[in-house]
């Protein structure tokens, strides 16, 4: 398309309701992303038996696993793995054999028999490898927290079983923090080989700690993310033209914005900052900040503070502590 000028009124108008941080449809990489990505793609390399990551949640989890499996399909020397992705039932509702015959698209029979089943996922699994000369598998597993002990069985079974046909498979875990109940459920019930094989290496999901990691996801916002499609306006131009031309970054108030963020975490008496409301705050600065553009426009105390309350940190610590009453653990 034609090189989009943010200053022409009319055109910014026409486009202003379709934005994607209007219509909170954008997609933006932090510092957690790649941090998560190495250390998969090494527990990969090295033919790990599993890692999994635990966040609460709203914490980007689902941006990141995706991410991983992304990585995985575009490295070259990653090729002759056979990736599984599955999102387990939180409810805990169907057991892991039919997630994986769903996953791998084995025709499910009317009747399902546990036994036929592990072979189907085994003989499926080793006829895939052999289609692209591979000798491992990867199972990513989304939710791994709303896994029961019957399950973690199961994958004991297939990998022990695996092993016998030299086949190794490595489990990659994304979980939030109730994970930590299942390993004490494990414990409890003397199941340290599951523990070993599974949750031996429990890696705490990064997140926004500090004012480096706002900065460099703040960064895309006056760079890397642009709109309309095919120009170079990135989105704090979008909504600061006249700010943006005479010098305004949205990174150089990274420190500020982290403190508000710091400050907001610690009166609602939350473990980290959640990442949904770290990006819901940076959207709601540009557009709440769209009518008083002007070239000597500042980003003050006022604004950022009425930011952190729109973005809802409070609601969110509220939500987290009433979810956390009453919860059962399903053996």
């Amino acid at each position: 398309m034609d090189e989009f000028d943010p200053h022409d009124h009319d055109a910014r108008r026409a486009l202003f309701r379709r934005h994607p941080l209007l219509t909170n449809e954008f997609t933006t990489y932090t510092p957690s992303i790649p941090k998560v990505v190495g250390l998969v793609l090494d527990a990969v390399m090295l033919h790990k038996k599993s890692i999994c990551f635990n966040a609460l949640p709203q914490m980007g989890k689902t941006k990141i696993f995706h991410s991983c499996l992304a990585a995985l399909a575009t490295h070259t020397e990653y090729q002759d793995r056979l990736v599984i992705k599955i999102s387990v039932d939180p409810n805990a509702h169907e057991n892991i054999i039919r997630n994986l015959v769903r996953s791998l698209g084995i025709d499910m029979p009317i009747r399902f028999n546990l036994d036929v089943a592990r072979e189907d996922v085994l003989a499926t699994i080793e006829g895939r490898l052999n289609l692209i000369e591979g000798r491992h598998v990867v199972v990513f597993f989304d939710e791994m927290h709303a896994l029961t002990n019957i399950d973690f069985e199961c994958l004991q079974f297939l990998q022990n079983e695996l092993a016998l046909r030299n086949i190794s498979m490595t489990v990659v875990g994304f979980a939030q923090t109730q994970i930590e109940k299942r390993l004490s459920s494990l414990r409890k019930n003397g199941r340290p080989e599951l523990i070993v094989r599974f949750l031996n290496e429990v890696v705490g999901l990064p997140h926004c700690d500090s004012e480096e990691w706002v900065r460099l996801t703040i960064a895309s916002y006056d760079e890397a993310l642009t709109y309309p499609i095919g120009s170079t306006c990135s989105y704090t131009r979008f909504f600061l033209p006249m700010a943006y031309d005479a010098g305004f970054r949205l990174e150089t108030h990274a420190h500020e914005i982290f403190i508000a963020l710091d400050d907001a975490k610690i009166s609602n008496s939350l473990p980290c900052i959640p990442t949904v409301c770290v990006l819901e705050m940076f959207r709601l600065i540009l557009i709440r900040s769209c009518d008083r553009d002007r070239p000597d426009f500042t980003l003050d105390s006022q604004a950022i503070g009425r930011a952190v309350t729109e973005c809802q940190i409070a609601g969110y610590a509220t939500t987290l502590k009433t979810a956390s009453v009453g919860r059962v653990e399903s053996q």
